[in-house]
């Protein structure tokens, strides 16, 4: 009685493997058809709806930015109302420490791993200046990017231009 129970699950397992490859084996082809044809379809579609112009004069569904200067930004000096320090100056403050913060904390451990040395009022220093005068050029904030740091770090960049 024991061998025909063993020889039962032994055929049961059998078969559960033979019904998994088979299943592996699906989704395989399944994936394969997906890595291909997925981007084609959703391309065409897009088309099909109007994500793209489709003959001269026409419009598309979704409005697109318009022509951009080819020349760099120029100087302004940004507007300036007092009354926006009393609503804006907190949370300004709190964004601008934790921004601070996260440049200090990845140049840290960038800085550990190569052996470099930190010079912390440096780094902030050269962060403030930058972003002061990029505001004068309509510039976004400049903070410290784990993701991008790390990476560029991993891939060998040793120069500023790495991005």
């Amino acid at each position: 009685m024991r061998n025909y129970r063993l020889a039962e699950q032994a055929v049961r397992n059998s078969s559960m493997g033979a019904v998994a490859d088979e299943v592996s084996k699906n989704q395989r082809k399944t994936l394969g058809l997906l890595r291909y044809r997925l981007p084609l379809l959703i391309s065409v579609g897009a088309w099909l709806t109007g994500w793209s112009e489709r003959g001269g004069g026409v419009k598309p569904a979704v409005s697109l930015i318009e022509a951009m200067q080819a020349s760099l930004p120029q100087p302004h000096i940004p507007e300036i109302k007092w009354r926006w320090f009393a609503d804006l100056s907190g949370s300004a403050f709190a964004l601008a420490v934790l921004g601070l913060l996260e440049a200090l904390a990845i140049a840290k451990a960038i800085a550990h791993k190569s052996g470099q040395q930190l010079d912390y009022n440096r780094q902030i220093l050269a962060e403030g200046v930058g972003n002061l005068v990029g505001g004068f050029f309509r510039a976004m904030p400049g903070e410290g990017s784990l993701s991008r740091t790390t990476i560029n770090f991993q891939a060998g960049a040793v120069t500023r231009f790495s991005g």
